[in-house]
């Protein structure tokens, strides 16, 4: 059995977010809107393992996901509110 098709979509999402971004899972969960600009195509990760900023690069898939994330958590745009930890 393969885990994506079994995963609840917010899960789902995030796995392949990070599958195509490389970034690790407490990276993806400590974005804010701030750090992702759909212009240049880039995440920024302000706190990564070795303590330093970093751009990622999104991939094609990437600006879609985040997308359908704010679609369905549009309070999550402003600046400082916590991602969702509810199931799905």
């Amino acid at each position: 059995m393969q885990l994506l098709p079994v995963c609840p979509s917010l899960l789902r999402e995030v796995l392949v977010f990070a599958l195509h971004s490389g970034m690790r899972l407490g990276e993806i969960l400590a974005l804010t809107w701030t750090g992702v600009d759909l212009f240049r195509k880039t995440v920024t990760v302000f706190h990564s393992k070795n303590g330093e900023r970093r751009a990622v690069p999104m991939n094609h898939k990437s600006p879609m996901m985040t997308q359908r994330y704010a679609h369905h958590y549009p309070e999550s745009l402003q600046d400082g509110v916590e991602t969702p930890t509810r199931a799905v």
